[in-house]
């Protein structure tokens, strides 16, 4: 039967993490993760306006958003001045659906009246941008714009802060017909909502050519003003896959004879190098009379899982932790990318409890024992008990314990026979209105 230990001081949660969101694709992932002071162009990126006075390079630092998958990884980049516009592939060109890329954004400067725009998607390297995303600038204040192509351009109000970092995610969807694809912009300052809002700005239908599909993110320099630091660009099919983090669909974690099983799954990966398992004791069950109890240990890592690298299909993982001491255990898993960069899930707990056999008071081992020798003791409830050591004559020489015994702890005692003379002793222990328990020791010097 399992047992609950006894919560002293410290607060026990059971944390059981699940994402049931629908899951779509990673169809880009950009955290510009290159050699500071190299060109895109060096890393993958193609121009498709050349103009070399002025190359996008990889910047030293990155840009950093609470809870974004593609937070403080790598470096960034900076948009501005007249220069050269270059693009990305997504790994699968879309012709239908909806299409959500996010990306951080900080602004330094920016121009004014019409503004201008620094980001946008497409279907060829020449092709006429579609989703474009704008910025201008009034009374030291910034407001964010977007347009389908190259029609009006729909704005917030001036609300937003330059050099500050926002997480901005264009929603492009990709009607049937022709020349009335929908837009909208979403600017996110605080925590990232675990489904999808309310647009900031939902763009009026507008009937301007739509592209023929959407398979290249770009970054464009033709303002003389602008000045936009970009950071971790994300491209997928859902809201989860975007802004979101891909997380776990499940992780639990049993107890069985002497282990603990362990289970997770995911929906998706991007570049998952892995799973490393951690473990630490919450609650123990088990106290040495005399010595302090550490409650919480710190996490330890206790095994890895190779994950499967990047695929849209669901994967299943598990972990065996051979376990022999009763306790409460936390488990959690660090997932870690292969550029190293890694996110740490909600944790689980686990109660690993005391067998029945443990109840009662122990036979002492080793013993025969020379000079000295352990033994326990545990009660189903809290209550007041007595370990005491008598000899032959019935005349006591040692206290083990005296006192209130708390609730399905395992109380570890020594028994010292320095100064005692070989020959036989007995402990003895008495609770409540219980028969005592009498254990037979022989000490043999």
């Amino acid at each position: 039967m399992k047992k609950s230990f006894p919560t002293f001081a410290t607060t026990l949660t059971c944390a059981f993490f699940f994402n049931i969101s629908v899951w779509g694709q990673i169809l880009l992932e950009e955290n510009f993760n290159y050699t500071t002071g190299t060109k895109l162009t060096d890393n993958g990126w193609t121009v498709f306006n050349v103009n070399s006075a002025n190359s996008i390079v990889v910047e030293s630092s990155s840009l950093t958003f609470s809870d974004y998958p593609s937070s403080g990884i790598g470096g960034s980049v900076i948009v501005d001045a007249d220069g050269e516009d270059v693009y990305s592939s997504l790994n699968i060109s879309q012709t239908s659906g909806i299409i959500y890329v996010s990306l951080l954004v900080n602004a330094s400067n920016a121009t004014t009246g019409a503004g201008d725009y620094f980001f946008g998607m497409g279907s060829t390297k020449a092709g006429t941008l579609a989703g474009r995303l704008y910025i201008k600038k009034s009374s030291g204040n910034l407001a964010f714009g977007i347009s389908k192509t190259s029609g009006d351009t729909s704005f917030t109000s001036f609300d937003y802060l330059f050099n500050t970092t926002y997480l901005i995610v264009i929603k492009y969807t990709i009607n049937s017909g022709a020349s009335n694809d929908d837009v909208a912009l979403f600017v996110i300052s605080g925590a990232i909502p675990s489904s999808e809002p309310t647009p900031t700005i939902i763009h009026p239908t507008e009937a301007t050519s739509d592209p023929s599909n959407i398979s290249v993110v770009a970054l464009r320099q033709n303002s003389t003003t602008n000045i936009v630091a970009i950071d971790g660009i994300r491209v997928g099919t859902t809201w989860n896959d975007a802004p979101l983090p891909v997380e776990l669909t499940s992780f639990t974690a049993s107890p069985a004879a002497n282990k603990v099983l362990l289970a997770w799954s995911t929906a998706t990966e991007t570049q998952n190098a892995g799973f490393e398992i951690q473990r630490k004791l919450v609650h123990p069950a088990a106290v040495s009379i005399g010595k302090t109890v550490k409650l919480c240990s710190d996490w330890t890592k206790i095994g890895f899982v190779e994950g499967t690298g990047t695929t849209s299909s669901p994967r299943s993982y598990s972990f065996t932790d051979p376990m022999q001491e009763a306790g409460i255990y936390a488990y959690r898993l660090k997932q870690i990318n292969r550029d190293g960069s890694f996110k740490i899930y909600s944790e689980t707990e686990v109660q690993i409890a005391l067998s029945p056999e443990q109840y009662t008071l122990s036979q002492n081992y080793p013993n025969p024992f020379n000079p000295a020798t352990a033994l326990s003791f545990a009660v189903h409830t809290p209550q007041h008990v007595s370990v005491k050591v008598y000899n032959m004559l019935g005349q006591e020489v040692a206290v083990l314990f005296d006192g209130i015994a708390q609730a399905d702890l395992n109380y570890k005692l020594t028994f010292d026979g320095t100064n005692l003379s070989s020959g036989m002793y007995f402990s003895v222990m008495k609770s409540g209105n219980a028969a005592a328990s009498i254990k037979r020791m022989i000490l043999m010097k």
